[in-house]
């Protein structure tokens, strides 16, 4: 009875394990599916990392432009709404967005006190 132990001899006096060779195979096959089951879940790590980025950037101009507008509205009878909107035009154009609404607190600038607080609001659909 041959030891277990001990690796199997051929004619030439070289050891040879048919099962070295096996496994090796076998783990080619194995990273496939390792590979196939972990890369549809990096894509969508990254595509979610993108989508997550855009939509920060997107939040951060409308940011931008409420406070330009607001810098602009601030100024009793010296502006018009469509000055005003022509400055968050300008923000949203440098961000290719398009689609967005402005509204203005308090409505008509004429109602607007010294010293008095402004808020202008900038709004797009998701």
């Amino acid at each position: 009875m041959s030891d277990p132990g001990r690796p199997r001899s051929t004619r030439h006096g070289v050891s040879r394990s048919p099962r070295r060779f096996a496994s090796r195979r076998d783990r080619k096959g194995a990273a496939l599916i390792e590979f196939a089951v972990v890369f549809p879940l990096f894509l969508l790590l990254v595509v979610g990392a993108i989508d997550v980025g855009r939509a920060v950037m997107v939040q951060h101009k409308l940011v931008e432009a409420a406070r330009a507008g607001s810098r602009a509205y601030s100024l009793p009878n010296e502006v018009t709404e469509g000055e005003v909107e022509a400055v968050v035009d300008t923000v949203m154009a440098d961000a290719n967005l398009d689609g967005y609404a402005v509204e203005f607190d308090p409505y008509p600038p004429d109602t607007i006190q010294h010293l008095a607080p402004v808020t202008v609001s900038v709004s797009i659909p998701y």
